[in-house]
């Protein structure tokens, strides 16, 4: 699980920049990098991945920038 999390984790950060297409291109420099610091595009590889690899292991998929919520699997009950 672990070596498929890794790969994962890399095709999305290194397809392209998240911020750039969520946002229009008259969006400022400042503003694009505030964003990037919001959303912890800024930490160290390092620190993405294990946030990566908890939310994974909570089964939160990914998180929706769009709705600025988790994509979790369905809760049973």
């Amino acid at each position: 699980m672990l070596a498929v999390s890794l790969i994962t984790f890399s095709l999305f950060r290194f397809v392209g920049d998240p911020v750039a297409q969520m946002i229009g291109q008259e969006t400022s420099i400042e503003d694009q990098e505030n964003l990037r610091e919001r959303l912890g595009f800024n930490d160290s590889l390092t620190t993405q991945y294990f946030r990566f690899f908890g939310n994974l292991s909570k089964g939160e998929f990914a998180f929706s920038y769009r709705t600025h919520q988790p994509m979790c699997l369905p809760q049973w009950h």
